[in-house]
């Protein structure tokens, strides 16, 4: 939702649907992993810091509690501005 680290309340239930799915997904897989989050070039820097983490560990924390991993298997990762807006999940091991 611009402006805010969270998700709309139309979009919960389909977010946390699709976090509970790639969670367990990375569960199977297994290794480690992180989360990118990059945001619309019309944010500010300091907003971009601000909710990009907030994002990133939301992303990260939905996908621990989908897949019932640990906390250090899926952390938050890099912050930036780019045209797509976009969650990345990267597997780092």
């Amino acid at each position: 939702m611009h402006g805010s680290p969270s998700v709309s309340a139309p979009m919960t239930q389909g977010f946390m649907d699709l976090m509970t799915t790639a969670g367990q997904a990375i569960s199977k897989a297994g290794g480690t992993y992180r989360v990118d989050i990059y945001m619309d070039k019309k944010y500010s820097d300091a907003e971009i810091a601000s909710l990009g983490q907030q994002r990133g560990s939301i992303v990260a924390s939905a996908l621990q509690a989908g897949g019932q991993l640990s906390p250090d298997l899926v952390t938050a990762g890099k912050i930036g501005k780019d045209k797509e807006q976009r969650v990345e999940i990267v597997k780092v091991k």
